[in-house]
């Protein structure tokens, strides 16, 4: 193999490992936990805003706040609760994904159903969606199960 060839070949083997959606981020970006990111949200928040790279670790039982929106033609919703965080998981954020690790150095790019599953060991899953008519009124409980 040529000398200029070895650049190009060596891009299209890191795209193909990322094509799985599962990477190693390059260098090491700031692993932080929730509670440093809560105690310095104004440093935390410029790196956030110049769409630097971090990694938050999340522990069992932290609780994020969380705003949910679904914005479709059907129908619209607005939930703000707490995300309780069921197991250990690192958020790796940068510019261009979102992804999640079990270990803090693999990582599983958010849309990355197969990676996801790769990594932590994901199965199937189910959505139910009911409705309910009763004396305090009209409730429609939706459940989405991953296992």
């Amino acid at each position: 193999m040529s000398l200029r060839l070895l650049p190009l070949a060596f891009l299209v083997a890191i795209q193909a490992g990322c094509a799985s959606g599962v990477f190693t981020p390059q260098g090491r970006p700031p692993v932080i936990t929730l509670r440093q990111l809560e105690a310095d949200r104004a440093h935390w928040g410029e790196v956030l805003k110049k769409q630097q790279r971090l990694i938050l670790s999340l522990k069992k039982g932290d609780r994020l706040p969380l705003d949910l929106t679904v914005d479709s033609p059907l129908v619209t919703l607005t939930v703000r609760d707490k995300l309780v965080v069921a197991r250990d998981t690192c958020v790796y954020i940068s510019r261009r994904s979102v992804a999640l690790s079990p270990d803090c150095r693999r990582f599983a790019l958010l849309g990355k159903g197969r990676a996801l599953k790769k990594l932590f060991g994901l199965g199937k899953g189910s959505v139910s969606i009911g409705l309910s008519v009763n004396d305090t009124g009209v409730h429609l409980p939706v459940r989405i199960v991953s296992r």
